[in-house]
């Protein structure tokens, strides 16, 4: 063929080796397969400064992180709405941070995500100040 004397064996096979490389590091690292969602801390304490925040993690194929992707994401609170204060990073950056109010019970955040089979749901106890006490012996 025309093409190949035109630039040589070896370096269309090095170009085409090349472009299957960047197929499969696209589809193996850099695609997200699923989301994992984690909550830190799981215990809030009424009325008080600290915050819980809920990343969300997208997961390539590897069970690794993906980088320099965001996840769209809707959140709803399922349980006890009048217990905490959600809100949405601007930045986009695929985190909630939630804080408590004045009552105690646990909460339950529903996630959802097109890139999750089904939605994912996370719980945080919010407890009183008193019961920090108890449970430092």
């Amino acid at each position: 063929m025309w093409f190949f004397d035109l630039l040589g064996t070896g370096y269309v096979i090095a170009v085409v080796i090349f472009v299957i490389g960047l197929v499969l590091v696209w589809y193996f690292y850099f695609s997200i397969y699923e989301i994992k969602i984690v909550a830190q801390p799981k215990e809030l304490t009424i009325n008080s400064q600290e915050v819980s925040r809920i990343k969300i993690i997208p997961l390539n194929l590897l069970g690794k992180s993906v980088p320099f992707r965001k996840v769209p994401f809707t959140y709803s609170i399922i349980q006890n709405k009048k217990f905490v204060t959600i809100s949405k990073s601007r930045t986009g950056n695929n985190l909630l941070t939630v804080s408590s109010k004045n009552k105690t019970g646990v909460v339950k955040i529903e996630i959802t995500s097109q890139y999750s089979l089904f939605p994912n749901i996370i719980s945080l106890s919010i407890i009183g100040g008193d019961s920090l006490k108890h449970n430092t012996n």
